[in-house]
Formats: C-alpha cells, sequence, structure tokens
C-alpha cells in the first residue's frame, strides 16, 4: 500500500466556498464523457464490462480484485439503495482491507495545463449499507460502510498516477452533497483519474466506500 501524500498544491473546496472564483475571459470548458455514470445498474464482477466511457484502474493495479459497482434506485447491489442525483445511475467505489482500492480513468477532450486553475464538482454520498463478501471473511458479506475520500490525479495516459491535484474530505453524509474543488496541476495532463482512498493522512486499510454522481466540466478559472 502507498505512502501517504503530500497535500502541497492540493485545494479541497466544499459547497458555499466557490462565490470568489471568477471565469476567465475565453476560458477552457473540459467536458467529460459520461459524467453521471450512465450504465446498466451492476454489481462489479470480473466478467461485467467497462463503464461507458470510463477505464477501470483496477484491472492494472489490481487484478485480483472486481471492478466498480453502477448502483441504480432499483438495482439494490450490496444494499445500496440511494437515489441517483442526477440520471437513472452512478457509481461505487471501495476501499477494502487489504490494501485495494477502486479508480476510474479518461482521456480529457482537451488537456489541463500546468500553472492553470480549474473548477470542479462532483456529487458524492455514503450509504447507510454497502455489504460485501471478501476473502478474509471467507466470501460471507460484510460491512463496507466506512467513509472514503475522493482522490483526483492527473496524468498522461489511463490510470497513470502522476500528479494528485485534488482530495476531498471523509464523505460521511447519507445524502447527496456537493462537493467542489479547484485544480492547479504543476504539470500537463490529459488524463484524469477519480479514486476511493482511506480517511487517514497516514492510511490504515479498512473497508469503505464513497458514492459519486453528476461530475461537472473542469472549467478554467482566475488563479488567486
Amino acid at each position: 500500500m502507498k505512502a501517504a501524500t503530500s497535500f502541497v498544491g492540493i485545494f479541497i473546496i466544499l459547497s458555499g466556498f466557490l462565490g470568489n472564483i471568477n471565469p476567465l475571459s475565453g476560458q477552457i470548458t473540459i467536458h467529460l464523457d459520461n459524467p453521471s455514470f450512465e450504465d446498466t445498474p451492476r454489481a462489479g464482477t470480473p466478467y461485467t464490462p467497462a463503464i461507458k466511457g470510463w477505464d477501470d484502474c483496477g484491472h492494472f493495479q489490481f487484478p485480483a480484485e472486481t471492478p466498480p459497482d453502477i448502483h441504480g434506485e432499483k438495482s439494490n447491489a450490496w444494499s445500496v439503495a440511494l437515489k441517483p442525483y442526477d440520471g437513472e445511475t452512478y457509481l461505487g467505489l471501495v476501499v477494502r482491507y487489504n490494501g485495494s482500492y477502486e479508480s476510474v480513468s479518461q482521456k480529457l477532450g482537451k488537456p489541463m495545463k500546468k500553472d492553470s486553475c480549474y473548477s470542479f464538482s462532483a456529487f458524492m454520498a455514503r450509504s447507510e449499507a454497502y455489504k460485501s463478501a471478501t476473502r478474509r471473511s471467507n466470501y460471507a458479506l460484510v460491512s463496507f460502510i466506512s467513509p472514503a475520500v475522493l482522490r483526483i490525479w492527473g496524468g498522461n495516459e489511463a490510470c497513470e498516477q502522476k500528479e494528485l491535484i485534488g482530495q476531498s474530505h471523509p464523505v460521511e453524509n447519507s445524502g447527496w452533497k456537493h462537493y467542489r474543488f479547484v485544480l492547479r496541476p504543476k504539470e500537463n495532463h490529459t488524463y484524469i483519474t477519480i479514486e476511493a482512498y482511506y480517511a487517514n493522512l497516514t492510511p490504515v486499510a479498512y473497508n469503505g466506500h464513497i458514492l459519486i454522481d453528476n461530475l461537472s466540466p473542469i472549467v478554467e478559472i482566475e488563479c488567486k
């Protein structure tokens, strides 16, 4: 498992604190493909296809583990019953007791440029019930309700963790909450990766999750 990552250059801004951020004249807007994770609701298994528009990073990082889940109001996968914030489905990412965690990645339509600033947001929640099987439990269902954080990486190929450009606080809210970020990359990036990770600065592996819906475009703003 990786050591804790430095927080230098990472900007975390929650809903209600973006009133003084100004868009640039002729600003760059980067639209993500399938930002609300619209797909067939399913629990991730070794046989399920990749999520539309997204690469499964766990396929490369943790090939023995299953891929992320797509949840819908009526799917009830792993006892998750939260209604989508936008559209019909949303993404579930887990962290596990064995140091593995889930993430997805996609190529950007336009690159993020070094020393520029961008606004970005996501609606996130934590389900009050989330049960899944693990090898340690001999595949009996165990709880995954501990809060996790969202980490945002920039890179130049799918799933590359070249630069950590954003991180949320632990997602503890059981209803959807708007989490906003200011991203200020120190290098150029053509890919973005979003990842569930452990809540402590010095991670101790545990079972947990985050639910994610309605990612915003990445919009260039004035740096403060």
